[in-house]
């Protein structure tokens, strides 16, 4: 018998990639927007292996405030990518 040799990834048309990148480059845009805090919190969440009760003990809010800033952030990020094409 075999073993299953697994199936290398489809590989990603150079279109896709650039979309890609001009996507992750308008939420940068997006998240210029907003403030210094919202930017933090977003960071720190965001990270690889990061959480909201980290970022709530590391920057001495309540985790409650870091879920409130999160949604604020996100729904921002969302607008901007509504309105800016």
């Amino acid at each position: 018998m075999l073993a299953a040799v697994p199936e290398p990834p489809p590989a990603l048309d150079t279109e896709s990639v650039v979309a890609g990148r001009q996507e992750v480059s308008r939420v940068l845009d997006a998240l210029a927007t907003c403030s210094p805090t919202a930017r933090k919190v977003f960071g720190l969440v965001y990270a690889p292996g990061g959480t909201a009760a980290e970022a709530a003990r590391e920057m001495g809010l309540s985790l409650q405030r870091v879920r409130q800033i999160l949604c604020e952030t996100r729904h921002h990020i969302r607008r901007f990518l509504q309105e800016k094409p």
